[in-house]
């Protein structure tokens, strides 16, 4: 049985909701955490704590990224409104592949950017994960 199939022809389940949802409030938590580093003073003692929770973050919104990839593989899209011409339609999958090659990037690019650093990334203080840079 389809994900679409549990909420009726033309959705999207409940699962893939959910799922859409939790990765947006993540990449929310994300971009507040990187701002709110950008706004930090080097000096501060809590700059430290700060880059921890938004590398972690990051890791997070690419373990859930993926995760909504291969959900989105087995899962076709529900039809388009026949209201929705052609040309919107391409600009609405472009966009929504935009957004999917964005939301691996930026995490896949912070990621290697730390490694760079020579920063070690420690999800949530006990597992360290492993440089792709060395």
């Amino acid at each position: 049985m389809s994900d679409q199939d549990a909420n009726g022809i033309g959705r999207y389940g409940r699962p893939t909701v959910a799922l859409h949802w939790v990765v947006a409030l993540t990449l929310i938590v994300a971009v507040v955490l990187g701002l709110t580093l950008g706004n930090t003073p080097e000096e501060a003692s809590n700059r430290k704590d700060l880059f921890d929770w938004h590398r972690w973050v990051g890791v997070t919104v690419f373990a859930l990224v993926l995760v909504r990839i291969v959900v989105r593989a087995f899962n076709r899209a529900p039809p388009p409104l026949a209201s929705i011409s052609s040309f919107q339609q391409w600009v609405a999958h472009f966009t929504h592949g935009s957004l999917y090659v964005l939301m691996v990037a930026a995490p896949l690019t912070g990621y290697l950017l730390s490694n760079r650093m020579g920063e070690a990334i420690v999800l949530f203080g006990s597992i360290n994960l492993p440089p792709l840079l060395v």
